[in-house]
């Protein structure tokens, strides 16, 4: 970098920010933004120039006594900036379409575009034949000006779908090999994860997920992400019920959770000291191998409810559970062994779950729209409180509505069900639908 490109550099980063009013801030943001693109795209030229002319080699120690010492392009360029591997080989097409591309990498230098817009530009080079690129360079810089990357790569995907669709066929096949999903369960319970998934495979990802994934109603203080997360949760919720899926150790795949008896009845654990010493006491009173067995981990985990695979729920989440679900009573001691099993036939019938859906049509939470299909058979009064399994008692509820009224952060003003009845709804008034009485919850 010569004197003045330094001194240039050096003034413009010591303008003293304190003393710029807003107008001043912004334009020294946008002259700053404009200045880095325009130093990476000569950059860019530079490197370009370097690999064309010298051949892919480059002396790795210039300006050593010692004998040169030579290297390839892409390794010298990935040690000296700092570069991965791959960004280092990303950075050398780049730069060698550059050079093939004059006009646009002359655009990127002078600040007509954005590096980002350029790169998009770029994605071209190799799948449209060079002396038609060439041509069109001046009116691609034209169409790309005004538009932001996104919108740019819109557009080339069309053209490359156009002009070249056997590189577009190429392309899909070679994002179907990178195709990937990747869970990890941390020790807290938590599932993370990451995937990646081809262009025609997330097509129908989106088309699912956005519509369930919109705010529900005037109060929905989720982020997109959180929103996301359970629309997701809700179509694998469904795929649950109604899907015909394989089969998994000798039975349809459902969502299975282990109760214990005192957290069923809502008797307050002891302390770990007593529970624990409890367990061992039960234990120590068997005697022969189920003795030598020791204790089984569902003796000492009596006091909490957990799922197979996430471990250990809320209250609230098994009790949105238990109000629309297939109840077995199974009896275990301390080693294990089952003692009994009893099937509990108090459940919600396909009758009554057709007859519900078709009265409520959606979930009974003021601005929330999700469909039967997303939504628990949920008791309105609750079970052990007497509550019944009749039509009478049961309202439609999405599962984080439903995981909310347990919570207690939802109750039955909060619900459109005007067939209860005025006397049952006694905070309900007028068209809950009305400008004037808005979305309690969503």
């Amino acid at each position: 970098m010569s004197e003045d490109q330094v001194a240039a550099v050096e003034a413009f980063c010591a303008v003293d920010l304190s003393a710029l009013d807003q107008t001043g801030l912004q334009e020294h943001a946008l002259l700053g933004r404009q200045l880095a693109q325009r130093l990476l795209g000569s950059a860019d030229q530079a490197l370009g120039e370097l690999n064309r002319r010298y051949q892919g080699v480059v002396v790795a120690n210039p300006g050593s006594e010692g004998p040169p010492l030579y290297q390839s392009t892409q390794h010298w360029w990935r040690d000296a900036a700092l570069r991965t591997g791959q960004q280092a080989g990303s950075d050398l097409h780049r730069a060698g379409a550059l050079q093939d591309l004059t006009l646009i990498g002359q655009a990127v230098t002078d600040g007509t575009l954005t590096q980002d817009q350029g790169a998009v530009l770029l994605r071209l080079h190799g799948k449209i034949p060079l002396d038609h690129l060439r041509d069109s360079q001046e009116h691609l810089v034209t169409v790309a000006r005004p538009l932001n990357p996104d919108a740019l790569g819109k557009l080339v995907a069309h053209w490359v779908a156009t002009h070249c669709a056997p590189t577009l066929e190429d392309e899909a096949e070679d994002a179907h090999d990178k195709r990937y999903l990747q869970l990890r369960k941390e020790q807290d319970g938590m599932v993370r994860g990451r995937f990646v998934l081809p262009a025609e495979d997330a097509e129908a990802l989106l088309t699912v997920l956005e519509p369930l994934a919109r705010r529900q109603g005037t109060e929905d203080g989720r982020s997109a992400g959180q929103r996301r997360a359970d629309a997701l949760v809700d179509v694998f919720t469904g795929a649950t019920r109604w899907m015909d899926l394989p089969d998994a150790g000798g039975q349809r795949p459902q969502l299975s959770y282990v109760v214990g008896a005192e957290w069923a009845a809502g008797r307050p654990a002891p302390d770990l000291a007593t529970q624990l010493r409890e367990a061992c006491a039960a234990a120590a009173n068997e005697t022969g191998a189920a003795a030598s067995a020791g204790l089984h981990p569902l003796a000492l985990a009596r006091y909490a409810a957990e799922a197979a695979w996430s471990g250990p729920q809320t209250r609230a989440r098994i009790e949105s559970v238990l109000c629309d679900a297939r109840v077995s009573r199974l009896l275990l001691d301390p080693h294990g062994a089952v003692l009994s099993l009893e099937s509990l036939t108090d459940q919600i019938t396909a009758a009554q779950r057709r007859a519900v859906s078709a009265r409520d049509r959606q979930c009974v939470a003021r601005g929330c729209t999700r469909p039967p299909a997303f939504c628990d058979v949920h008791h309105l009064t609750h079970r052990e409180d007497g509550g019944t399994t009749s039509v009478e008692n049961l309202a439609l509820l999405c599962r984080r509505h439903h995981v909310l009224w347990h919570r207690g952060a939802v109750a039955l003003h909060d619900l459109h069900v005007p067939w209860l009845g005025a006397a049952d709804e006694p905070d309900t008034q007028g068209d809950p639908w009305d400008d004037h009485n808005p979305p309690l919850i969503a």
